[in-house]
């Protein structure tokens, strides 16, 4: 059962995943034209102008199209994903929307042709949603319409029932399909678009990209900016009353930084012209996302400002000299952390009155703990962070109970590595400070009230492995957790190594990985430089970013691999958690990529443009294709 419901939520995600898609070669099961009875329905088709106060507009250029793709990526049965995408939309209208419709519906819609979006503010601050889904034939989308199909307006008929929360209209059409079906949260939102998205944008050019959204931002901001601008002094009060504490300190702290979001959020409506989504699914090449903003209405936003000022930064070369083997990486530089200034305060604030209201130590011991939000961050620093769950030494054999749960939780945690530009001094005097604020007396006896008896949490620095070099730290985070009669204890070990004006520091359960893992890093021995097909990150104009693969998500695997070892009737308890990460490595080891082929996520500014592009490979899916078969049922 569990395997079942890993495969269908997974495809579930693809299907959402895939918006749409470059089709395929026509499908003959699809009418092309309406019948002649469609054709005498009597609606006029004429185009008719773009509604007053258009803010935003979308196409998704053939679901059908997508669907196939989708189904072929991650090797479904054929019709599976296409089915379940027509099912979706037929149960959102049926249970989502209520409405009182025949099961047989689901089978109108013309899921090739486009499904079109629109959004306008006409008059103060009313606001008109709708959205448009071709359907195959007019006649027989009316006849599975059910019994509250009722005719409104020449080729206009409106649908629906007593429960139903949306107002839908089955229109005729222009365009790929015969008719439509409208759907808005108020018939007047069917009013006001529909004639617009089954007469105007039913006929438009299908774009390049599978699926495309715009906002104007420029429209948006004349209609609302105003009215907003009004409403953000308020916001503050709002918050607090919504989710403050009622201590004095962390009240005004969040009162701060909404003040400060709402104040910049009204700023960026002046800054901001437009924003666009493209979204495209590919036989070849995969699924990709791009997100647009321009901002060249000016930098008066702390947001645009911050955006802006990362237009000539690129790649951490810190990053190439991470292992060649991490499941994923993050990357971006502070180009000015005092620009951070008024967020790091109130978190502060913040952190300071929840302290206050838990009576956690003193005053001077709570500002301690607080003065750990201001890091040690200079103009221009850069950060890479990476993980993995290979390994390049031999572990030692587990000589006691104590060694096999160390053991235990380097195999379920792996290695992490982060690598600054800065040098070390600032980042070792931080450590420590951190050590020294969570063992002092206060702190530690609210610690030990909220933990209980049986569980424990301690820190403590010790010499370093000398390996490392002068200048390194060490950070000890012992951890003890009991639950019924299963004890689980362990230590993390914090490592940071000086690497000249850089530094790095390693986070995991195994001392002699992590100093290797050091080493090898300050040398660039086995680095990801190695990887070529990493090589997208580096495309211009790339100023912050990450990398992810199906590794990086382990611990779901394992998970699931843990309810599979505890069903099992032979297992000894203590053997559980090693069958299932012995199994889990297992699943992984048989992945045509081993689960290593990256995903990425990039930032960049170019021409007061900033942009996130998102982009799973076909590799990536590969992978993912054979989890999914791992996971589906076997017939018997």
């Amino acid at each position: 059962m569990h395997a079942h419901r890993a495969t269908a939520c997974l495809l579930v995600v693809l299907t959402a995943l895939a918006a749409c898609s470059a089709p395929p070669p026509p499908r003959t099961d699809v009418p092309e034209t309406a019948g002649t009875s469609d054709a005498n329905a009597g609606g006029d088709l004429a185009p008719v102008p773009a509604p007053a106060g258009l803010v935003a507009k979308g196409r998704a250029k053939s679901l059908g199209a997508s669907l196939r793709v989708v189904e072929s990526l991650v090797g479904a049965p054929a019709g599976t994903v296409e089915g379940a995408g027509r099912g979706a939309i037929t149960q959102l209208l049926a249970r989502g929307l209520r409405l009182e419709i025949d099961p047989s519906f689901g089978q109108q819609l013309a899921i090739d042709a486009p499904i079109d979006f629109a959004v306008a503010a006409a008059e103060g601050t009313d606001v008109n949603i709708a959205f448009s889904v071709g359907l195959a034939s007019l006649d027989q989308a009316k006849a599975a319409a059910g019994p509250n199909l009722a005719e409104v307006g020449p080729g206009v008929w409106a649908l629906g029932g007593e429960k139903a929360k949306a107002s839908c209209a089955i229109m005729q059409a222009a365009g790929a399909a015969p008719a439509r079906l409208v759907c808005g949260p108020r018939e007047a939102d069917v009013t006001a678009l529909g004639p617009y998205l089954v007469r105007t944008l039913s006929v438009e050019a299908p774009p390049a990209q599978d699926l495309v959204a715009d906002i104007d931002v420029v429209a948006l901001n004349a209609r609302f900016g105003s009215i907003a601008r009004k409403l953000i002094p308020s916001a503050p009060m709002i918050a607090a009353r919504q989710w403050g504490t009622g201590n004095p300190t962390y009240d005004k702290a969040l009162e701060e930084i909404v003040r400060f979001f709402a104040n910049d959020a009204g700023l960026l409506l002046e800054d901001m012209k437009s924003v666009r989504l493209e979204g495209t699914i590919d036989q070849a090449k995969g699924i990709s996302f791009k997100l647009r903003a321009d901002l060249s209405g000016g930098s008066k936003s702390w947001f645009a400002r911050t955006a802006l000022s990362g237009a000539s930064s690129r790649v951490p070369d810190q990053l190439w000299k991470g292992p060649s083997d991490a499941s994923g990486a993050v990357f971006g530089t502070v180009v000015d952390p005092a620009s951070f200034g008024d967020v790091t305060k109130a978190v502060k604030g913040m952190l300071l009155g929840g302290l206050e209201s838990a009576k956690v130590g003193s005053d001077a011991e709570r500002k301690k703990v607080a003065d750990l939000v201001d890091l040690p961050i200079a103009k221009g620093t850069s950060f890479v962070a990476m993980g993995g769950f290979g390994r390049v030494t031999k572990p030692t054999d587990a000589k006691s109970a104590k060694d096999k749960q160390q053991r235990h939780f380097d195999r379920l945690m792996g290695w992490y590595l982060i690598g600054t530009n800065q040098k070390a001094d600032a980042w070792a005097k931080w450590m420590k400070d951190a050590a020294a604020a969570f063992n002092q007396a206060g702190v530690q006896k609210a610690l030990k009230k909220e933990l209980g008896k049986d569980d424990s949490v301690s820190l403590s620095t010790s010499a370093a492995p000398k390996e490392l070099g002068k200048g390194a730290v060490q950070l000890n985070v012992a951890f003890t957790s009991k639950v019924e009669k299963e004890t689980a204890a362990g230590t993390l070990l914090v490592l940071l190594m000086p690497d000249g004006d850089s530094s790095w520091i390693a986070m995991g359960f195994d001392r002699a990985e992590l100093v290797e893992r050091l080493l090898r890093a300050k040398e660039g021995k086995g680095s990801l430089k190695e990887r070529t097909e990493l090589a997208l990150l580096n495309q211009a104009g790339t100023n912050g970013g990450a990398f992810a693969t199906l590794q990086s998500f382990r611990s779901s695997v394992y998970a699931m691999m843990l309810m599979r070892a505890a069903y099992d009737k032979n297992a000894k308890p203590d053997d559980v958690a090693s069958e299932a990460l012995r199994a889990t490595d297992e699943v992984f080891a048989s992945l045509p990529r081993k689960g290593l082929a990256p995903m990425f996520v990039r930032t960049s500014v170019q021409n007061n443009v900033a942009s996130v592009d998102i982009d799973l490979g076909k590799p990536v899916l590969d992978d993912a294709s054979a989890l999914v078969k791992l996971f589906q049922p076997q017939k018997r």
